[in-house]
């Protein structure tokens, strides 16, 4: 938690007013004060007849690192009930896309890694994938990224799209990205990446039947790249 959530949930309207902008016709982000204090106590009693803590229906700023926020809105549904909603927004980047996802193709195999993954706690086959630093473009942070986890140089990169990992949480979207390579190195180990393997089409949609690739981005730009016959 920060030490003040209030505090710094008006610093971050300051400092960012586009993160603050919602359509009337859809959920309504309440920002001004006295009203957010309305919601919070209605929402907060609630929560309370339920045995659960009033204080859950406190908007503001509850957690922030270098890389992300975690913030309590207050805001209005359309059919005009007040609720609050959690958001995750992505500190250091100057809009949306927070990260990049890159399918590497040799030849005609897709390049996929298998990943220790900490947060659902097991092996995951998927695409390199990164976050993106103020300054960096969406092509050259995947670049950096194919050379830090598969020791891999592209000479033909394209954009595919770009994909909302959760849309119900986390604002920011990922950058799918397509690149053509010509050799891998080793898998970076440090970043729990312990396999670096090809695959052929046939084997993906086999993998993928058997439900072996879970991971969203990974999943979309194998999609992007069927679909726009690059693959």
């Amino acid at each position: 938690m920060t030490e003040d959530p209030e505090a710094g949930y008006r610093e971050l309207q300051e400092r960012r007013p586009e993160l603050f902008a919602s359509d009337p016709a859809g959920i309504r982000l309440v920002t001004d004060g006295a009203e957010m204090a309305a919601i919070a106590d209605t929402v907060g009693a609630r929560l309370a007849a339920k045995g659960m803590p009033a204080a859950w229906a406190r908007p503001g700023l509850f957690y922030r690192d270098p890389y992300i926020a975690v913030l309590r809105d207050a805001v209005v549904f359309p059919d005009g009930q007040p609720g609050i909603h959690h958001r995750v927004i992505h500190e250091g980047v100057p809009d949306d896309v927070c990260g990049v996802a890159v399918l590497p193709l040799l030849d005609d195999r897709a390049i996929l890694i298998r990943h220790y993954r900490h947060a659902v706690g097991g092996w995951c086959w998927e695409i390199p994938r990164g976050g993106v630093t103020l300054g960096v473009t969406a092509m050259d942070a995947a670049r950096s990224e194919l050379i830090e986890e598969i020791g891999a140089e592209t000479h033909d990169m394209v954009m595919l799209g770009s994909l909302h990992g959760s849309t119900a949480l986390i604002r920011g979207r990922v950058a799918l990205l397509l690149a053509r390579i010509d050799t891998v190195g080793r898998p970076a180990l440090g970043e729990g990446i312990v396999e670096i393997r090809s695959f052929t089409a046939a084997a993906i949609d086999a993998m993928m039947a058997a439900d072996e690739i879970r991971d969203g981005f990974t999943v979309a730009a194998l999609a992007h790249a069927r679909l726009r016959g690059l693959w």
